[in-house]
C-alpha cells in the first residue's frame, strides 16, 4: 500500500468491482459500529410526527363565532379562548400567522396581563431571530442570559408563524400547546410546527384552535355537518387536501421555470413530459399573469447606532476635613450613634437614582458598617433634584477596630483618601485600631483583598478575622464582582434575602416562593426575605449601585452579575 504508484495502477483497478471489498468498506467504514448499536431508525421525517397527533390526549377547542357588532380584536379572541382552555395552555404557535395586529412582544405582554401569578414571563422570538424572555416588569432579555432560562416551568411560550421552524426551543414535558389554523395551511408547515414539541405522544400535547371559517373548511373536506364532530384525524385529512391544492397551484410555475419553451408547446421531448405532468393536474394555460406579475419585497433597513455618554453636570468639589468623631474612633474605638461625622454606610447611597424604589438603608445591616461624611460627601449638592449615582467615591482605605484578645474585627469605617493620610501617623502604634489598604475585585484573575491583610498599618501577625457577613456588606457596598469562595456566596444571599438555589417541589410544599431575581417572597415560616430582615427586593438598586461603580461597563457574565439576574451558582464556579 505504501508504493502510490502500484496501488493506483494495479491494485484498485482489480479490487473496485469486487462485491466482497465494496461490502467490507461499506460495513466498516461508510456504516461505523457506533450505527449498529441502534436496532430502530435513527431519524424521522416530519410526516412520521401523524401519528402522535392522533393520541386521545390531543384534541380540537372549536372557537365561538364573533357577532358582527363585536369590537373585540382577533388578538383577544384568541386569548379569550387559549385562557378558558382545560387543560390549561402554556404555549401557543401562531402557525398562519392569524395574530397581525400586534408584534411578538406586543403579544407576549397581552397574554402575560391576563394570566394569574403562576406564570412570572413569556418566551418570545424578537425582531432579530433571538429568543427572548419578558417578565411582568416589562424587562426584556435574551433566554440565555435570563434567570428563566433555568425555569421554563414559570414561563409561558409564543411562537409566531415565521419561527414555527427552524427554532429548537426545549420545551417541558406536562406542556400543552395551542396551535391556530388558517387558510391554505399544507401539511408540511402543520407538522413542522408540530415537531416544535420533541416529547409530543410522550407528555406533551396539542390543542387545535378552530375558528368559524376554518370550521366550515374542515367540515367540507371531513364531508361532515355537525362542527362538534371535527376531530384530529379531520384537521389532519384537510390539510392534505391543502397540500394537494398546494401543489396545483405551484405546478405552472414550476413548468415555466423547468421548461422555458412550454409557451410555444415546442415538440422537444422535455416540453412534452412536463406538458404531460401538467394534463394530469388539469392545467393547460400559462399565460396566467399570475406567473408574471411583479412584486415589491419590503426591506428592512439596517440602523447604524453610536451611543452617546451623557456625562454629569459640573459639580464644585466638597472641601476636605477631619471631623473630631472620626478621630476619635480612630484613637479609642468608640461609636457615637449620633454622631455626624460618620454614618451607616448604605444609608449614604439614599441620594441614587434607583434609590426611589428601595431604601438603601434596609441594607445598613449592623452598625459594625460605617463610611465617613468626608468620604460620602463628594460635591455640593446642587438643586432637590441632585442624583449621587456618577459622584460615588470607590472604597480604598478602612479603618477598623478590634478586640485584642480575639483579633476578630468588630467594626469597619470607610474613610476618604485625605482621612487616611491625616490619620496614618496615628496608626502606627495603636494596639486595637487598624488602617487597612482595599479594592474591590473587579476581574476573576485578581486576588480578592476582602480579607483586609493586603497592607495594614501597623502590621498585624496573625492577621486580623473580618467576619464575612461583614465582610459581604463591604464587598456589596464597594462593587465587588466576584466572590472569594462558596460560602460567601451563601452569606451575600442571606444579606440580600436571595434564594442560593432551586426551589424544589418539596420546598414549595413547605411555603418558599421566590420572585424571577430570586428573592424570597416568603419561606418556610412566611418571612419575606428570609433571615435578612428586607421587605423589598434590593436587587433593582444594586444593579444601579454596580453599573455606577463600574462606570457604566457591562458586569453580566461576573458572579454578583449572575447573582443579580437570579442565576444560582454552583460550587463548580469557585473552583480554579
Amino acid at each position: 500500500m505504501k508504493d502510490r504508484p502500484q496501488c493506483i495502477a494495479k491494485l484498485f483497478p482489480s479490487f473496485r468491482h469486487g462485491k466482497s471489498v465494496v461490502d467490507y468498506y461499506i460495513s466498516h467504514m461508510v456504516f461505523p459500529k457506533e450505527m449498529k448499536e441502534f436496532p430502530h431508525k435513527l431519524s424521522a421525517s416530519g410526516w412520521d410526527i401523524g401519528k402522535y397527533l392522533l393520541q386521545p390526549e390531543n384534541g380540537v377547542q372549536l372557537m365561538a363565532p364573533v357577532s358582527a357588532n363585536n369590537t373585540i380584536s382577533d388578538v383577544d379572541y384568541l386569548l379569550s379562548c387559549v385562557m378558558q382552555l382545560c387543560p390549561p395552555v402554556q404555549v401557543i404557535l401562531d402557525v398562519e400567522a392569524q395574530i397581525i395586529e400586534l408584534d411578538n412582544l406586543e403579544m407576549a405582554k397581552a397574554w402575560l396581563k391576563l394570566h394569574d401569578d403562576s406564570k412570572q414571563a413569556v418566551v418570545f422570538i424578537d425582531m432579530n431571530d433571538e429568543i427572548c424572555v419578558v417578565d411582568r416588569s416589562d424587562r426584556v432579555d435574551l433566554l440565555r442570559a435570563s434567570s428563566f432560562q433555568s425555569r421554563l416551568d414559570a414561563c409561558l411560550v409564543f411562537l409566531d408563524e415565521a419561527h414555527t421552524h427552524g427554532i429548537d426551543l426545549v420545551l417541558l414535558l406536562e406542556n400543552r400547546v395551542a396551535v391556530t389554523l388558517g387558510p391554505r395551511l399544507t401539511q408540511d408547515r402543520l407538522v413542522q410546527a408540530s415537531k416544535r414539541m420533541r416529547k409530543l405522544g410522550k407528555g406533551q400535547t396539542v390543542v387545535f384552535c378552530v375558528s368559524k371559517e376554518m370550521q366550515t373548511k374542515v367540515l367540507d373536506t371531513a364531508r361532515k355537518t355537525d362542527a362538534s364532530t371535527i376531530t384530529v384525524a379531520d384537521i389532519l385529512e384537510w390539510s392534505m387536501h391543502e397540500t394537494s391544492d398546494d401543489l396545483r397551484r405551484n405546478m405552472p410555475l414550476w413548468a415555466v421555470q423547468a421548461g422555458p419553451k412550454i409557451f410555444a408547446m415546442s415538440d422537444e421531448p422535455v416540453v412534452q413530459q412536463i406538458a404531460a405532468r401538467c394534463k394530469e393536474f388539469n392545467i393547460t394555460q400559462f399565460k396566467s399573469s399570475a406567473l408574471q406579475e411583479e412584486q415589491e419585497r419590503e426591506l428592512s433597513p439596517e440602523m447604524e447606532q453610536e451611543r452617546q455618554i451623557q456625562r454629569a453636570p459640573p459639580a464644585k468639589a466638597c472641601p476636605h476635613k477631619l471631623h473630631p468623631d472620626v478621630k476619635n474612633f480612630a484613637l479609642t474605638s468608640k461609636v457615637v450613634s449620633s454622631s455626624q461625622g460618620y454614618h451607616p454606610a448604605f444609608s449614604t447611597l439614599r441620594g441614587m437614582s434607583t434609590a426611589t424604589a428601595f431604601n438603601p438603608s434596609d441594607l445598613a445591616g449592623e452598625e459594625a458598617f460605617l463610611t465617613t461624611t468626608d468620604f460620602a460627601e463628594t460635591v455640593l449638592k446642587g438643586p432637590e433634584t441632585f442624583v449621587s449615582d456618577t459622584f460615588l467615591r470607590s472604597v480604598q482605605w478602612i479603618l477598623t477596630a478590634h478586640d485584642p484578645d480575639s483579633k476578630t474585627i468588630k467594626t469597619v469605617m470607610i474613610l476618604s483618601p485625605y482621612e487616611a493620610n491625616s490619620l496614618i501617623r496615628s496608626m502606627e502604634q495603636s494596639e486595637f485600631m487598624t488602617l487597612h489598604l482595599y479594592r474591590a475585585r473587579v476581574n476573576s484573575g485578581y486576588a480578592a483583598l476582602d480579607s483586609l491583610d493586603f497592607h495594614t498599618i501597623p502590621v498585624r501577625k496573625p492577621a486580623l478575622q473580618l467576619p464575612r457577613r461583614l465582610a459581604a456588606h463591604l464587598n456589596l457596598f464597594a462593587g465587588q464582582l466576584y466572590f472569594s469562595s462558596y460560602n460567601d456566596y451563601l452569606e451575600t444571599c442571606k444579606v440580600l434575602g436571595l434564594l442560593p438555589r432551586f426551589l424544589s417541589e418539596e420546598m414549595e410544599r413547605q411555603g418558599w416562593k421566590v420572585d424571577a431575581a430570586g428573592f424570597i417572597l416568603a419561606d418556610d415560616r412566611g418571612r419575606v426575605g428570609g433571615e435578612s430582615g428586607l421587605t423589598k427586593s434590593p436587587v433593582g438598586f444594586l444593579k444601579g449601585l454596580f453599573t455606577a461603580r463600574r462606570n457604566v461597563d457591562g458586569f453580566g457574565k461576573s458572579h454578583v452579575g449572575k447573582l443579580l439576574e437570579g442565576h444560582v451558582l454552583q460550587k463548580a464556579d469557585f473552583e480554579a
